[in-house]
């Protein structure tokens, strides 16, 4: 019975393995930066960022979208709009750029704040929205 136990517990591990190995959303290194992987959201697309430390109260940092190329190759915008009081604050991003940051939109901030996400896609199909907070 112990074997047994054994054996399907080992077999859950490699599973699970394997699951985290596979992953569209698996973090990535980005010169010294750190990458944060929120939760996956509708069709395997999440938001990441990366930081950097400018000074004692200021960051920069990029935010982009994470997903397979297949996806990515299908949106035709990305619309950003950080939390702020400024009402016109918003940048959309249509071009999907050369690196591996897809659609990628940077900034300097003092702390963590939301920014609020819309992706538009080429063959018309509902828009997706996330929340991304960053985090340094």
């Amino acid at each position: 019975m112990r074997k047994l136990i054994y054996n399907q517990l080992s077999a859950l591990l490699v599973l699970w393995t394997l699951l985290i190995l596979i992953s569209p959303v698996a973090a990535q290194k980005q010169n010294k930066s750190t990458t944060y992987t929120p939760r996956r959201i509708n069709q395997d697309i999440s938001a990441v960022n990366t930081s950097r430390r400018l000074n004692k109260d200021q960051w920069e940092w990029t935010v982009f979208i994470n997903a397979y190329d297949q996806v990515l190759r299908n949106i035709s915008c990305v619309e950003y709009k950080p939390q702020s009081t400024s009402t016109n604050s918003s940048k959309k991003v249509c071009t999907r750029g050369t690196g591996n940051q897809p659609f990628a939109y940077s900034g300097k901030s003092l702390g963590t704040l939301d920014i609020y996400i819309t992706i538009f896609f080429k063959d018309k199909q509902t828009p997706v929205t996330l929340k991304h907070r960053l985090k340094f």
